[in-house]
């Protein structure tokens, strides 16, 4: 498995996965912690190719005050797992929105478009973990590492 996840298109989308790039700006800017282990673009410690290649990205932000970005929609290549364990944080899939509360969870499929942050993020402390099932296709089935 390569370290990178190629686009998928279609004749009426293209999926892309995320590069965290308002994340990655703020870790820059000094406005977020993060530790966080990965594989291709996201922010964090590399982890060695044959290290846990199903993996895409696991670790957590802490954010100790009102924050002026937010993730804007975006899709991930695999199945992402969130829990917040701090503050709040809006989160939403398409259709719906919810507050998230301390101890709560979500689970986002590969490629379903969702956003944190509506469209900022207040102080938080939120973990996470992507994990590649394999989908570089909405049809395909997943292949459990």
């Amino acid at each position: 498995m390569s370290t990178s996840t190629p686009a998928f298109s279609s004749p009426r989308e293209s999926y892309r996965p995320d590069t965290c790039l308002p994340l990655k700006l703020a870790i820059e800017g000094g406005k977020v912690q993060l530790t966080a282990v990965v594989h291709g673009d996201y922010p964090g410690t590399r982890l060695p190719h044959n290290v846990l290649p199903e993996l895409r990205t696991a670790g957590y932000w802490n954010a100790t005050c009102k924050q002026d970005w937010g993730l804007d929609w975006h899709r991930n290549e695999g199945i992402k797992l969130t829990a917040l364990h701090g503050g709040k944080v809006e989160f939403a899939v398409r259709g719906t929105e919810f507050t998230l509360h301390p101890g709560d969870f979500t689970i986002t499929r590969p490629w379903q478009e969702h956003r944190v942050g509506v469209p900022h993020l207040g102080p938080s402390r939120l973990s996470w973990l992507i994990l590649d099932v394999g989908v570089r296709h909405p049809n395909q089935s997943w292949v459990w590492p």
